[in-house]
């Protein structure tokens, strides 16, 4: 093992952008870095897929608008129409005969396109709104992967102790203070014990 003299281990410390490690430190160092790396990229994918799906749900939000602008003009054109032709047959009184014949065909042919144009705009709604329900859908599972994704990753540093005492504190505050000291005393006697076996 290399070892180092107090002194130089001093002033390796103050730097911030420069780290010393022991061979054994720095094979589990480069391990830990690496995983991190690697659990950052997935997070930032994760959150790309996430703005993706986003931005295609607007798209389909402002396509249902488009569609819902379409379907008030058609309506608006269909009353119109409706109001034109009332207007027209007060005005063509004089024409009952030819209008009482139209009005036999008419009642032995019933289409009302008003009807039909309402239907198949009606449907295409829904299926907009299918289409957009999914993809809601899908952003939802993505943000949930994300946020285990970060969960694993804030527990990567945990550690688990076994026969800690526990504290007599009434205050969660005060007993979380006391398992702070307990761990930093243990960390303190395991780090003096592997100086003494190095030395």
């Amino acid at each position: 093992m290399c070892q180092i003299s107090d002194d130089l281990y001093k002033v390796l410390n103050k730097m911030p952008n420069l780290h010393w490690f022991c061979e054994l430190c720095n094979n589990s160092a480069c391990k830990l870095l690496s995983n991190l790396a690697e659990l950052n990229n997935r997070t930032e994918n994760m959150e790309k897929r996430s703005d993706d799906l986003q931005g295609k749900v607007r798209e389909m939000e402002r396509k249902t608008g488009d569609l819902k602008k379409e379907v008030s003009n058609v309506n608006d054109r269909i009353d119109n129409f409706e109001k034109i032709q009332s207007f027209e047959v007060s005005e063509t009184n004089d024409l009952k005969p030819a209008m009482k014949k139209l009005n036999d065909r008419v009642e032995h042919n019933p289409v009302n396109f008003s009807e039909i144009v309402k239907q198949q705009v009606t449907e295409s709604v829904e299926a907009i709104s299918d289409d957009l329900h999914d993809v809601k859908n899908s952003i939802e599972q993505t943000k949930e992967q994300a946020a285990e994704q970060r969960d694993i990753e804030n527990r990567g540093n945990n550690i688990i102790l076994y026969r800690v005492p526990e504290s007599d504190e009434m205050r969660a505050e005060e007993r979380n203070k006391a398992d702070v000291a307990f761990c930093l005393q243990l960390f303190n006697n395991c780090y003096t014990q592997a100086l003494q076996r190095m030395i």
